[in-house]
């Protein structure tokens, strides 16, 4: 009787050794779970053939782009494109992603300029001002000073479009702090682009008012506490890039390692228990 029953301690010790270990491991899996679910992988190129303006200026025969193509960040969810046209909504956030010819400008000299930029637009007119852009330089700019773009140092390209009426553009050489629609064209450097719905136009922000003075029970007046907001001439650009959303670290991650330490000791003092001398059942 006692040798069986100390094979059974044994048995039961090791089957909690097991499961501790099992348990152990599907909770430091956890968080490598929940990253791999809230983790946005790159988004992927599309197969663009035959695309328009690869010249510049695209009136002349000198190819300065092998090929463009844009990834449209739209309520959370990112898409590839070859083209802005009928792609983009207000709000969005757009990257443009280019190559450039291999041939290369000699060191100091000034090279391509591509430039993504997006207006806001009028309802009223065909006026339009500039909302957000960023470009990048081959070689040297001789522009920099003054310019309004973010300077890439590298082949892709970020803007926020307005959340009203719209214009995007990918184009040649330096943006236009206001200007007209279809003037990038009649220049000759417009490479591609789409005109957002100019039914919702772009307004500025209404100033918060200075709340009136409230007597206080003595009499006296209390000092406003806020002052007014001025405000600005376009929309501010907002980020719609989702974030990482880290796993908690709250109490229930502290018990659940107890847990399974706990069941590791009960194991263990069931394999000890085991080993001891049990007494033998009496003659008969």
């Amino acid at each position: 009787m006692g040798v069986r029953a100390g094979g059974l301690l044994r048995r039961a010790g090791a089957l909690l050794i097991l499961t501790a270990g099992v348990f152990l491991f599907t909770i430091g899996m956890l968080p490598v779970q929940a990253a791999a679910r809230h983790a946005k992988s790159a988004p992927t190129a599309p197969s663009c053939g035959h695309q328009a303006n690869l010249n510049d200026p695209t009136n002349s025969t000198n190819k300065v782009l092998e090929s463009y193509w844009f990834a449209i960040e739209h309520a959370g969810q990112t898409t590839t494109v070859c083209t802005l046209f009928g792609n983009v909504s207000a709000g969005d956030v757009v990257t443009g992603h280019f190559t450039l010819m291999p041939s290369t400008p000699a060191p100091g000299a000034a090279g391509p300029e591509i430039t993504l930029v997006s207006n806001t637009a009028s309802s009223s007119s065909t006026q339009q001002a500039l909302f957000d852009c960023a470009s990048y330089s081959a070689g040297a700019d001789p522009t920099t000073a003054g310019d309004p773009c973010l300077a890439a140092t590298t082949q892709v390209l970020t803007v926020h479009v307005p959340d009203c009426a719209f214009q995007v553009d990918l184009i040649y050489g330096e943006p236009l702090t206001a200007m007209t629609i279809g003037q990038y064209r009649s220049e000759h450097r417009w490479v591609d682009g789409q005109v957002g719905d100019r039914s919702s136009a772009c307004t500025s922000p209404t100033p918060t008012p200075t709340p009136t003075p409230t007597p206080s029970p003595t009499g006296s007046v209390s000092p406003a506490t806020s002052s007014p907001t001025p405000a600005t001439s376009s929309p501010t650009p907002v980020g719609g890039v989702q974030g990482i959303t880290t796993p908690g670290t709250g109490s229930g991650g502290i018990m659940l390692p107890l847990i399974g330490l706990g069941l590791v000791g009960l194991g263990i003092a069931a394999i000890v228990r085991s080993s001891r001398r049990w007494p033998s059942p009496p003659t008969p």
